[in-house]
């Protein structure tokens, strides 16, 4: 699960509510056995409680009747909450003047995912870009931008290429795997000019 999100405590919030209403238990009970307000057993399961504990996870296990794996599998939720709140967010905080802030949230879900699926029209999706292809994208869009601005942009999509783990430099593609449409127009330029 990504680190540096939300996504890890969203997740196990939906995990919780799963097995809460899979039980028949309702929120109040639920509150009683781990001794909070029921709408903390709320926010919990909104992914909005800010320290939920090893022993409210383990107590509402056993309130809920959760088998061993899915025990396991929300305390590594609750884990990766914890690692990702630590560590203050992910790689692309370090470029937050370089990016719209409500690009965050699609990085994060981009760094979650296991498959993305991408359709383009005219240019060749931006994860499979090599560097010169996307600076010839922005020069053209912005031929009056400072050279450090562009390098800084095209470190950033060098950096989310790697994170994603899909390099363009021998087409190596672990996690997640693309998925992309490319029309012909889009797909004869990249071709003609970075494939040969």
């Amino acid at each position: 699960m990504a680190g540096g999100s939300t996504l890890p405590k969203r997740a196990l919030g939906r995990e919780l509510r799963r097995l809460r209403e899979r039980s028949g238990t309702n929120q109040a009970a639920a509150a009683r056995a781990i001794e909070v307000s029921p709408q903390t057993i709320g926010r919990m399961e909104d992914g909005h409680a800010s320290r939920p504990t090893t022993l409210q996870i383990n107590g509402l296990c056993d309130r809920y009747g959760a088998s061993d794996e899915e025990r396991r599998f929300l305390l590594d939720l609750l884990e990766d909450s914890r690692t990702a709140k630590q560590s203050g967010g992910g790689w692309w905080r370090a470029y937050a003047d370089e990016i719209p802030r409500d690009f965050n949230h699609y990085l994060g879900l981009e760094e979650a995912a296991c498959r993305m699926t991408s359709w383009q029209v005219t240019l060749v999706p931006g994860l499979l870009q090599t560097t010169e292809y996307r600076r010839a994208i922005i020069w053209a869009a912005y031929p009056d931008w400072p050279t450090a601005d562009v390098e800084q942009r095209l470190e950033l999509a060098a950096h989310r290429r790697r994170s994603s783990g899909t390099v363009p430099s021998g087409w190596t593609c672990c996690s997640p795997k693309p998925h992309c449409g490319i029309m012909s127009a889009a797909q004869v330029s990249w071709q003609t000019n970075y494939c040969s």
